[in-house]
């Protein structure tokens, strides 16, 4: 649903897929409220929100190792360049809050569960070096609660 809004306010400046491995039963798969959903907001304002047009953000959920392996990838013009464009639009390179946020909230996690949460940020490029795009990882273990 958010990308659903978030394609209304970007004048379908991009597509999104979500993709599910059959090895992801969604229905036992416990994902904590909003843990996604600031990687998947910094994709579109950041990454291809920063396109003219032609923009792709894939979720894929596969399963690794007996967790969650949420992989959300963009083609938009990478965190360099992001941060470039921000402080050309704002005049200052605020600091950008939802990562610290998000890496405090899965230390807290980490705390309560031990240390299976992990999120990690990748650059991608081409031949060239060029950025085309960001990827993240988000790994969440799979509950046993009842």
């Amino acid at each position: 649903m958010y990308l659903n809004l978030e394609l209304t306010r970007y004048s379908d400046k991009f597509r999104y897929e979500i993709i599910i491995s059959e090895d992801v039963n969604t229905d036992e798969i416990l994902i904590p409220p909003m843990l996604l959903q600031p990687f998947i907001e910094n994709t579109v304002i950041h990454g291809v929100g920063n396109l003219v047009k032609d923009g792709l953000i894939t979720i894929a959920l596969d399963m690794k190792n007996e967790k969650v392996e949420c992989v959300i990838t963009d083609n938009g013009v990478g965190r360099e360049e992001a941060a470039r464009l921000k402080v050309m639009r704002k005049g200052d390179p605020s600091k950008s809050w939802s990562t610290d946020i998000n890496s405090s909230r899965l230390e807290i996690l980490n705390e309560l569960e031990g240390n299976q949460y992990s999120a990690k940020l990748k650059d991608r490029t081409n031949q060239e070096g060029k950025s085309i795009g960001t990827q993240v990882i988000v790994t969440i273990p799979i509950s046993q609660d009842e």
